[in-house]
């Protein structure tokens, strides 16, 4: 008999813990979004799921032989994947200046992926979440930056693992550092020369890959037709997942080699994504 009633009090809880609907995630997606109008970012950080984040950080240090297990767990404590997460949709909030909203929205992959648009200073700040059910909640999994390239979980995890595992990352950050000082103090040849001695396995992490765009962007009439369409290849392929960055600079990358009717086709898929009139006609 107990097992009996066990059995129907499970079925109960089961039964009670449907599966989440899109009007479920819509209501949360724009509670991010009232969250980030009305500058409300107290527990922002708790919407993030960061399990899956750890377990990969600590399962592929494990693969490859390192017995860094207290360094993991100082490395989590220290920069906690949640509040780094978190950083980017507060940046937004803080420099909002005008429109913020949902522009479209979509399942793909047992996911629910929202588009939001921001006006920011005179730019359009698109980010696509991708929002998942974990325990009967839903959680913010992963973003994308469309301006940017931030693909948040797969930086933080490829970052950890090298921050942990390759102690020469060290010397390429240091080099990094010295680059944008250059660029920074306007010595944008001597910044591109030494960010290119960042080696081969560091220079397509992100941040070294969009420092290296970024000083590309203020050289680009004295470098190498080749050397240019290099750097934007390598950027746009390790954003390929990301649909609004790659639409983007695709989009960039025909205007800078004179190809404007092929980008015109790049930019309907761009529109296609955003879909809304207001922040297109901002884009056109």
């Amino acid at each position: 008999m107990k097992y009996i009633i066990l059995f129907t009090s499970l079925l109960l809880i089961s039964c009670n813990q449907s599966k989440k609907t899109e009007k479920d995630f819509l209501k949360f997606s724009e509670l991010i979004v009232t969250k980030l109008k009305n500058k409300k970012l107290e527990n922002l950080d708790k919407m993030f799921y960061d399990i899956d984040v750890i377990k990969t950080i600590n399962k592929t240090s494990d693969s490859l032989g390192f017995k860094n297990e207290v360094e993991r767990k100082i490395f989590h404590s220290r920069y906690n994947y949640t509040r780094h997460a978190s950083e980017y949709l507060k940046n937004i909030s803080r420099k909002l200046t005008g429109e913020i909203k949902i522009t479209n929205y979509y399942f793909e992959n047992n996911n629910f992926h929202v588009i939001i648009c921001s006006e920011i200073s005179d730019k359009i700040e698109g980010t696509e979440l991708i929002l998942t059910e974990k325990n009967n909640k839903i959680v913010i999994d992963n973003y994308y930056s469309f301006t940017t390239g931030l693909n948040i979980k797969k930086n933080y995890i490829e970052n950890a693992i090298y921050e942990l595992n390759d102690r020469s990352l060290m010397d390429s950050n240091k080099i990094l550092k010295q680059s944008l000082n250059l660029h920074k103090s306007g010595l944008n040849h001597q910044a591109y020369e030494l960010i290119k001695q960042i080696p081969s396995e560091h220079s397509s992490l992100h941040n070294f890959l969009a420092a290296r765009y970024k000083i590309m962007r203020s050289t680009i009439k004295d470098l190498n037709p080749e050397e240019v369409d290099e750097i934007y290849r390598e950027l746009i392929s390790n954003n390929f997942d990301n649909k609004g960055f790659r639409y983007n600079y695709t989009i960039e990358y025909l205007k800078v080699f004179r190809q404007d009717s092929i980008a015109n086709i790049y930019k309907d898929s761009l529109f296609g994504i955003v879909k809304d009139q207001y922040f297109i006609k901002k884009l056109k």
